[in-house]
């Protein structure tokens, strides 16, 4: 099949809502808004979906530069498409992991898959979390294969400091 293939034309007003109509464990479709005329040249989103949850399980001090930290991982779960790519970008919003650990969303365990007492994480690292603040964010990228795929990005700075220079925005 040659580039472009088959185009579906919708209406505009499911631009901001549709989800991808194609199925899968994770997927993901590409949504653009044309002119009258046909060219393309106005917005584009990504929309995401997918039966799978997905896990990343990053070493905390991957995320937290802090050897003191390398005993234990960040268990992140997440559905595909709960996944909210921002209109014309490749990324969502970044997303600050103190309060991601605050708020219990993420989970904290230690090398062998056990589970670590929040409160006791908490006070354990209190002083490190709060000296160095870390943000993820997720990625649509193409990967070495020359497919898209779903990246989690971490940056060791908190959210507020990220959204308010330009240049992480992005």
């Amino acid at each position: 099949m040659e580039f472009p293939g088959d185009i579906n034309v919708f209406d505009a007003v499911d631009f901001e809502t549709a989800v991808p109509r194609i199925t899968g464990r994770t997927t993901v479709e590409l949504l653009v808004q044309a002119r009258p005329t046909g060219r393309i040249a106005d917005h584009y989103r990504l929309a995401m979906g997918g039966s799978a949850l997905l896990e990343a399980k990053p070493v905390l001090s991957s995320i937290f530069p802090d050897p003191k930290l390398d005993g234990f991982l960040m268990v992140y779960q997440f559905w595909c498409k709960d996944v909210a790519i921002r209109r014309n970008m490749t990324t969502s919003k970044w997303m600050d992991c103190l309060t991601l650990i605050n708020s219990n969303t993420v989970g904290i365990t230690d090398l062998d898959g056990n589970p670590i007492d929040g409160e006791e994480l908490k006070r354990l690292l209190s002083k490190e979390l709060l000296q160095h603040r870390a943000a993820i964010r997720h990625a649509v990228v193409i990967g070495p294969d020359q497919r898209m795929a779903l990246e989690i990005q971490a940056m060791p700075a908190s959210e507020a400091v990220l959204t308010s220079k330009p240049a992480f925005v992005g």
